[in-house]
């Protein structure tokens, strides 16, 4: 099954399609699932030994596993545990994309993913931050405080290229991870996070969908305060003994006796 499945994987990471326009990949897994004798447990081995391979690195690569675990319905601990290994107990690298993809199945397979799984995908949040948010909402799944932070901090990071309108199809997510409650307090957070003109469009977003009246803060750039030369000492001494500036004399006119 392996190599049938390989072959085939390899033709559909290159994009090669039917007539109809689908994959030869997508028509031998609806046959081999229709198979009387088909084998999961031979599947989900052999979707282990694809995880393995240095392609698994490529984005197409990398699709083309989890639409087999889809197709197949294999999502059980073989599959789960190979996904681990290579995720997060390999230096072989994955680009964005596929750590994106592979991560989300392993989370279907039941992995144990939190905020530590999560600050090791630092390619994906640099990269493609949005898909980032997307696992962070699995990471954070009881911590609003953390998930928070973690959103935040991709807006405070200068070297990440992020609007905060990729919220925007999040937001029931959002709105279901943090809590109906809370989340005026999350996108208060998350505007100060934004510079003026963007926090205004983000609350009147916020405030369009929930009819809230959330007020963007002003963002006040730091005086500059100046540096006080000190007085010398004589100029002091001068000014405190010098006697004081002589009064206005009225003159006196004599009246006439």
């Amino acid at each position: 099954m392996l190599d049938d499945l390989l072959f085939r994987l390899r033709a559909y990471s290159q994009g090669v399609r039917t007539k109809g326009g689908f994959s030869d990949l997508e028509l031998f897994l609806a046959r081999l699932k229709q198979n009387s004798d088909f084998d999961p447990h031979a599947a989900e081995q052999a979707l282990a030994e694809l995880v393995s391979y240095d392609e698994a690195k490529n984005e197409d690569f990398s699709m083309g596993i989890v639409l087999i675990a889809e197709k197949l319905g294999c999502h059980g601990a073989t599959y789960r545990d190979a996904l681990e290994r290579r995720l997060f107990g390999s230096d072989a690298p994955l680009s964005p994309r596929s750590q994106f993809e592979l991560v989300s199945d392993f989370i279907l397979c039941g992995g144990d993913f939190g905020p530590q799984q999560l600050n090791d995908l630092s390619l994906l949040r640099t990269e493609l931050p949005e898909l980032w948010i997307d696992l962070a909402l699995d990471a954070y799944p009881l911590d609003v405080v953390g998930l928070t932070k973690a959103v935040t901090g991709l807006f405070d990071a200068p070297s990440i290229q992020i609007n905060w309108k990729v919220l925007k199809p999040r937001y029931l997510k959002l709105v279901g991870s943090i809590g109906s409650k809370l989340f005026n307090k999350f996108a208060l957070t998350v505007s100060q996070s934004l510079t003026n003109g963007d926090q205004a469009d983000f609350l009147n977003w916020v405030n369009e969908r929930r009819g809230s009246q959330l007020e963007p803060t002003l963002q006040i750039a730091a005086s500059v305060t100046s540096v006080l030369h000190p007085i010398p000492r004589d100029d002091i001494d001068f000014l405190t003994k010098r006697p004081c500036l002589a009064e206005s004399v009225v003159e006196q006119v004599p009246v006439a006796a």
